[in-house]
């Protein structure tokens, strides 16, 4: 196009702009409701942040038992099965419904195996000698299958034919539930073929895209639903490693995938699985099932496809790995192949499924069950009821800091400023403080020496912060000194011999991209050195309590020669070792193994990993959780947060967190904590004040108490109901709801007792 055609094209464009302009003038000053700015919210509202409200829509039964012999029953369920297809089929007698994968015969969308993994009870995954993978299922005809039924159980022996591999698992029939458990005594195999990978019932609960109203619930974050859908173009489905990655194994960066020029710094993580359940929903309030990984979660992937990955289905399964590939080094030049590991992990796999029906079928019910199955097992407890909620601050006491010559210690918040910060905050009548005390140790909390017990005298001796814990307690809060003893920079352990080594033989280390950091590489610190400085605290500093940070979330191997422990053994050391401390201990997002030794849990999810198939987030955690343990949100002053994030709080039952210090903001350049950016109290008191006050406004109600259902009640309304007959209302829309006689404000919430609003 040339110029003199594109002038008057560009001249009309400005005058035509320049007639809407005065046009939306005229009306706002004839009728101001004439122009009407979009409601953000809604979008929102409707994004994957949120929970959706339900259909309602009638699920009918889609299978029978035709062509199944019945093999077991008992006043709730019945347990059909079928020889030729190595399949069951699980009558709920309280609803008639029945559970199963795919059809017996004709299967819509699936070859012949997929269809055979489809219906099989057992899947197994192996690999030659070329390490080439292949699939095969019980129902196989090169699998011989030996089978035992007692009244309440059976027993199966898997042969793989030519491949010297086999093993036994079982079946039980419970009360509402069934049990499969692999027994590890039983697998024998080869050196030309090894056992890879075994999943059970892999499509059980399975739905044809959208044919009947539902969704599968995955432990993404705080919890997070797929709705049954079309087939859409997914790339892939959800795969994620129970209990999150293991640094003695798996690959610890990914790849810049953005498209700008930013480091992969601002890269989100996604969320980690802390609770091995998962489970599919035919109709909330209808039908449901929840499976529970009994046994074997710390080498489990919970895999949930959505339809149109692969097949016309949306399954969700467990895949217990016996061998996991990784790069084995074989120069010095660092190069290496990808092979398995040669000892596979010794692993006893059990999954309970279990069959809920009515008001008990849905996420909330989910939660509620497995939170009794905590109780009952005494990896929680109940919670002690206080007058206002906790509010939680983070104090940065020392950090290493960068000099012109040499790096030194710099001094934030004293324990003075501390106990001052605290008198402010109970004149304006927040009392119950938990608070964290970071970079107490001598040279600050990157400048200190591992695991140290000498504390930083330019912010307090021994004595102070013993005084700082007797005022903290007198008001009803705590005192936790923050210390990270999983990961250390190698200015604070010696890498060679504190350091953890992959199955490469390479360090387990954390690689920030950002090099001019003060430390971009964090060295993972062996398990048996986190087990001593646990000891020592205890013994060193048994006045005090500790939050311990990433130890709750990190479950690794170490692969260091004559020193090697695996994954589950680092797990039972540790908590081999929590359970003889006399102190308290608290966790961030602690992993589910972690409950019983956790006093308070810090930075607790509030949202999914917002995956384009994700469709709804969910308070899963916070249900099974609250009114057992005290539990904060992330750093409130340490996002964009909002009038959204504080609702999501108090629809949570989260409390506020808060990271702060006395020192100028502009003091944080030229020290490792200068991605905070802003955490000046002076300059966050009001917002710590405001938030703090909504917050207890709602909470205080029914503190100490347990949830016992969550519903959506139209898009962007929520009501969260506990156990004490307490309902809590949150309005994310612009526009009042109506609840009878009480209505909830928009962008507020209400809390209703008894059908009256408090």
């Amino acid at each position: 196009m040339s110029v003199n055609k594109f002038i008057p094209r560009f001249i009309c464009v400005l005058i035509i702009i320049a007639v809407l302009c005065t046009i939306c003038i005229t009306a706002m000053r004839r009728n101001e409701q004439t122009f009407v700015v979009p409601d953000a919210s809604s979008f929102e509202n409707t994004s994957n942040r949120h929970t959706r409200p339900e259909s309602g829509k009638i699920v009918e039964n889609t299978l029978n038992t035709d062509g199944y012999e019945l093999k077991m029953q008992n006043d709730t369920l019945e347990l059909w099965y079928r020889e030729d297809v190595c399949g069951i089929r699980v009558l709920d007698k309280r609803s008639g419904y029945v559970w199963g994968s795919v059809a017996a015969d004709e299967v819509e969308g699936l070859n012949k195996k997929w269809t055979q993994t489809a219906q099989s009870l057992c899947t197994v995954e192996y690999l030659d000698k070329k390490y080439n993978v292949t699939k095969v299922c019980m129902s196989d005809s090169s699998v011989k299958v030996k089978e035992v039924w007692k009244s309440n159980s059976a027993k199966f022996k898997l042969d793989l034919k030519r491949k010297d591999i086999s093993f036994e698992f079982s079946l039980k029939l419970n009360e509402d539930s069934i049990t499969i458990s692999l027994d590890d005594k039983s697998i024998e195999e080869e050196d030309e073929y090894l056992l890879k990978d075994v999943y059970f019932l892999p499509f059980f609960g399975c739905t044809y895209e959208d044919y009947i109203d539902g969704y599968i619930f995955i432990p993404d974050g705080s919890g997070a639903l797929m709705r049954f859908v079309k087939s859409s173009k997914y790339i892939s489905g959800y795969s994620q490693k129970v209990y999150g990655l293991d640094m003695g194994i798996d690959q610890l960066s990914e790849v810049n995938d953005l498209v700008s020029t930013r480091t992969n710094d601002y890269l989100i993580e996604s969320g980690q699985i802390t609770v091995p359940v998962y489970g599919a929903v035919h109709g909330a309030g209808q039908n449901a099932i929840m499976t529970v990984i009994e046994n074997g979660e710390e080498y489990a992937h919970i895999e949930a496809t959505p339809a149109g990955v692969t097949t016309p289905y949306n399954w969700v399964m467990a895949r217990f790995n016996y061998r996991q590939m990784y790069t084995h080094i074989v120069g010095k030049t660092g190069g290496g192949v990808y092979r398995p590991q040669k000892e596979r992990n010794h692993i006893n796999p059990s999954i309970t499924i279990s069959f809920l029906t009515g008001a008990d079928a849905n996420y909330a019910g989910m939660a509620v069950k497995y939170r009794e199955k905590l109780l009952k097992n005494g990896d929680i407890k109940s919670e002690i009821k206080d007058k206002q909620i906790p509010l939680a601050l983070n104090v940065v006491g020392a950090e290493i800091a960068e000099g012109e010559v040499f790096d030194y210690t710099k001094e934030f918040t004293t324990v003075n400023e501390a106990t001052v910060m605290l008198e402010k905050l109970s004149r304006d009548g927040i009392k119950n403080v938990t608070m964290l005390f970071e970079g107490w140790q001598s040279g600050g909390i990157n400048g200190s020496d591992y695991a140290s017990t000498d504390m930083e005298s330019a912010v307090g001796d021994e004595d102070d912060f013993a005084a700082l814990k007797k005022q903290l307690e007198k008001s009803g809060g705590k005192l936790y000194l923050n210390s990270n003893i999983t990961t250390a920079n190698d200015a604070q352990i010696n890498p060679q011999s504190q350091g953890a080594l992959q199955a490469s033989k390479q360090y387990a280390v954390f690689s920030r991209a950002n090099t001019s950091v003060m430390f971009n590489n964090y060295y993972v610190v062996k398990p048996p050195i986190i087990a001593e400085a646990l000891t020592d605290y205890n013994s060193e500093l048994s006045g005090f309590d500790f939050h311990l940070g990433q130890l709750g979330y990190r479950m690794y191997a170490d692969h260091t020669t004559g020193e090697s422990l695996t994954r589950s053994e680092f797990r039972d050391l540790l908590t081999k070792t929590l359970s003889k401390l006399s102190v308290k201990t608290a966790f961030s997002n602690p992993n589910q193994y972690l409950y019983k030794y956790t006093s308070d849990y810090f930075d607790m999810p509030m949202c999914n990993s917002q995956y384009l198939y994700e469709t709804d987030t969910v308070p899963f955690l916070q249900i099974v959780l609250k009114g057992s343990v005290d539990y904060y949100a992330p750093y409130a002053n340490q996002s964009g947060y909002s009038k959204n994030d504080v609702l999501k709080m108090i629809e949570f039952g989260a409390y506020p967190s808060f990271i702060v210090a006395k020192s100028d903001n502009y003091e944080l350049k030229g020290t490792p904590l200068e991605d905070y950016f802003s955490i000046n109290i002076d300059d966050w008191y009001g917002t710590v004040t405001d938030i703090y006050a909504d917050v207890n406004e709602a909470l205080s109600k029914v503190e100490g108490v347990r949830i016992s259902n969550h519903t959506a009640l139209d898009v962007g309304v929520v009501r969260v109901d506990y156990e004490n007959g307490v309902s809590i209302y949150v309005n994310y829309t612009a526009n009042d709801y109506s609840l009878g006689e009480t209505t909830v404000k928009a962008f507020d919430f209400a809390v209703v007792s008894g059908g009256m609003a408090q």
